[in-house]
């Protein structure tokens, strides 16, 4: 998985209500909303195919807050599959935060298909929002920050 953003890709590791079951080094593709991680290369890597899962309680830099999935047919280049992912994820920001992007103290990033993921199909987009350099130890869901 590709990933973009304004911050720069499992087991099942959400407990339902966005806690994690599971902790440790898990696949971008397998994330699910509500799950918070940090990244296991750093944020300035190109590509991310693990990150390592944290319990929202947990200090954590980045959680899922969204799972769009994209419709086009023909993989459209990577700059456009990154477009994609930012619109799709700024749609959805202030559902899950409770405030829009402009307003709130957060920002956000995604990961997105890559051209070999596409072509089995793949067409979500994870997106994450980042927090603090410091980190959270709590879920940033409606938290309208």
């Amino acid at each position: 998985m590709a990933f973009g953003g304004v911050c720069f890709g499992l087991y099942q590791a959400n407990g339902g209500e966005g806690g994690v079951i599971e902790t440790g080094s898990e696949l971008v593709s397998e994330l699910t909303t509500g799950d918070c991680f940090d990244m296991t290369d750093g944020i300035d890597h190109e590509y991310q195919t693990f990150v390592d899962v944290t319990a929202c309680g947990d200090v954590h830099h980045f959680e899922v807050f969204a799972e769009p999935v994209l419709d086009d047919d023909a993989f459209p280049g990577d700059d456009e599959v990154a477009q994609l992912g930012d619109d799709a994820c700024y749609e959805v920001f202030d559902d899950y935060v409770g405030s829009t992007w402009e307003d709130s103290a957060l920002d956000y990033g995604w990961f997105t298909p890559t051209e070999d993921t596409w072509a089995t199909g793949d067409r979500e987009v994870t997106c994450y929002l980042a927090t603090a350099p410091d980190g959270e130890s709590a879920s940033l869901a409606g938290s309208g920050r």
